[in-house]
């Protein structure tokens, strides 16, 4: 059996974007750089939290009903996050988890590259491609990886929320969340 890959470039809304092909024998698929679903639900976990009041604790089946995510999976998106000091949580009455630091200190591209296993986009060693020693594909898409994180760190948890604060509260149904206008009225006070 034969595996064709090549490199095809899309144009949306005037992006190109690179996208690797991979044909076998009849069978068509498309497979381009994409997170892990893990990685997707810490990051809705993670901007749930954010819009959360201060002082306010989520709990594992209150993000598990919003979300529509399996228990079990929030469950251990809870467990890694707290591993990773990202959030902090407390067991017992009035327990559940929030954000360990301000969303604005939590820089998105590093919580991919800590959640992610790999981010390499194409796998020369398995099996062993013949022309690996002189392809260049790989150095090309390794980089494309590495300005998707570089683009990722240019941005932070409270980036996320800012400009949609009040529509994503209204449709995640967080109650008594300050409003965007208390917040930047609260931060112009601090300042």
């Amino acid at each position: 059996m034969r595996h064709y890959r090549y490199i095809e470039i899309l144009e949306n809304k005037g992006e190109k974007t690179a996208a690797v092909n991979c044909t076998h024998l009849k069978e068509f698929r498309v497979s381009t750089m994409q997170l892990t679903k893990y990685t997707d639900y810490s990051l809705r976990l993670l901007t749930y939290l954010a819009l959360l009041p201060e002082g306010k604790r989520a709990s594992i089946d209150e993000v598990s009903d919003i979300y529509g995510v399996p228990r079990n999976h929030i469950n251990k998106i809870v467990h890694k996050l707290g591993k990773m000091n990202l959030i902090e949580t407390r067991r017992g009455k009035g327990g559940g988890f929030f954000l360990a630091s301000p969303a604005e200190d939590i820089n998105i591209g590093e919580v991919v590259a800590l959640l992610e296993n790999s981010l390499k986009v194409i796998d020369c060693d398995s099996p062993p491609c013949r022309i690996q020693p002189v392809c260049r594909l790989k150095h090309i898409l390794n980089d494309a990886s590495n300005i998707f994180l570089d683009h990722l760190n240019q941005f932070t948890l409270a980036d996320l929320v800012q400009h949609n604060r009040t529509h994503l509260v209204q449709i995640l149904q967080i109650q008594d969340a300050p409003s965007a206008a208390f917040t930047t009225n609260m931060a112009d006070t601090l300042a």
